[in-house]
């Protein structure tokens, strides 16, 4: 990927989400060129002007631009999917057709559902990772899989500092080269070589068990860290 620095347009597939939202406003911060990207058109242009009114109300001059899934993957170098697991296929779909063929796809995704307000684990109907599903669905080298385990909370929260450690798959080198860069861009986040794509069904089922620890300890702000 020959575009560097804050130039590169990231779309964040989800955006209207509370991982996205929380995504949307650290990257923002950082410099980098957000799109927010829903199956609504509506809800992306509302969701769009909170996320710069709170900036604005803090100091930050970041402008924040928001389509359907679709358009917004057409726009975007890089692409974040924060998505459910539940679903994914559909959202796939919709961002498959225009996604540039350059583009690196970055995902989150964990095998996780909630019911009465506690996390479920979900059973992949495939032997490997999510994020080899979606590279083989979208037909696509560049995806790297990466931020599990980062509260959306903290992300949210914007006077707070996000700590812990982000553990990185790809098989690509431009992929996992994006995606170091882009954790690094918000402070106290480091990221770590997790190897292969084929790794990152370890780091999905890893969510799972830190959402749940944190709840049982009632810390929901729970991170990872390797020392």
């Amino acid at each position: 990927m020959s575009r560097s620095g804050k130039t590169v347009k990231i779309g964040v597939i989800g955006g209207t989400g509370k991982l996205g939202r929380g995504l949307a406003l650290r990257l923002a911060i950082a410099g980098f060129k957000i799109l927010i990207g829903s199956r609504s058109q509506e809800k992306a242009e509302r969701i769009r002007r909170e996320l710069e009114e709170t900036l604005r109300s803090r100091g930050f001059d970041a402008k924040i631009d928001g389509g359907f899934n679709g358009d917004v993957a057409a726009q975007s170098h890089v692409i974040i999917l924060s998505v459910p697991f539940t679903g994914l296929d559909k959202i796939l779909d919709q961002v498959k057709e225009g996604l540039k063929s350059d583009a690196i796809v970055i995902s989150p995704v964990v095998p996780i559902t909630w019911e009465k307000g506690r996390p479920v684990y979900v059973e992949r109907p495939y032997r490997y990772s999510i994020a080899e599903h979606i590279a083989e669905y979208l037909g696509h080298s560049k995806v790297a899989s990466a931020l599990h385990t980062v509260s959306f909370k903290l992300l949210q929260d914007i006077e707070r500092e996000v700590k812990g450690d982000v553990i990185v798959c790809a098989d690509d080198k431009d992929a996992k080269r994006v995606a170091f860069n882009i954790i690094e861009s918000i402070p106290s986040l480091r990221p770590v070589d997790g190897g292969p794509l084929s790794n990152s069904r370890f780091a999905e089922d890893l969510a799972y068990l830190v959402v749940d620890i944190g709840r049982r300890m009632k810390s929901p702000d729970l991170a990872v860290r390797f020392v």
